[in-house]
């Protein structure tokens, strides 16, 4: 007798049955039974939970936001939380400028030459732009070549979306 005879064969992932619970109603799905047009409505319905959750902690979060600042402390200890919040009148810098200015500093001997390095990262960052390259590519032969040699493949998450149809009823 082999060791895994015990083990129930394994089903293949086309077949298997994928049961989910809807947050909130709790509704079950069916997810290889279900019709697509019961999906689509299950992930609209996700989307618009989000939205709305995302809009109460905005709300929640500017409420002790506000009572941070009345009490000019923006560390709040309570029972079993410890709430910590950005201070008013943040700042962000513009990095070319703030780069160019500590250079300066350091050709002056104002600050050290690594100072002034380390305290802005410079990124080079290339952004493929889909639709320009689509276009590219439908000239074909040496164009499309050298674009399809680029190619790698996309560790990012597949997105589905979902919008209302106005030519429909709910």
């Amino acid at each position: 007798m082999r060791p895994d005879a015990t083990l129930p064969e394994p089903v293949p992932a086309a077949e298997a049955t994928r049961v989910v619970l809807m947050p909130f109603t709790g509704e079950v799905l069916d997810l290889a039974v279900e019709a697509t047009p019961t999906l689509a409505e299950a992930v609209h319905r996700v989307r618009e939970a989000e939205a709305e959750l995302r809009s109460f902690k905005r709300a929640v979060a500017d409420e002790l936001l506000a009572r941070m600042d009345h009490e000019a402390s923006w560390t709040i200890r309570v029972p079993r939380w410890e709430v910590t919040g950005d201070g008013p009148n943040r700042t962000d810098y513009d990095g070319k400028a703030l780069r160019m200015a500590l250079s300066r500093l350091a050709a002056t001997g104002a600050i050290s030459v690594e100072a002034a390095r380390e305290a802005v990262r410079v990124e080079e960052v290339y952004t493929p732009v889909k639709a320009k390259l689509h276009k590219l590519l439908k000239l074909g032969g040496e164009v499309a070549e050298a674009i399809r040699e680029c190619e790698v493949p996309s560790t990012s998450a597949r997105q589905v979306r979902v919008k209302p149809r106005p030519d429909s009823e709910r």
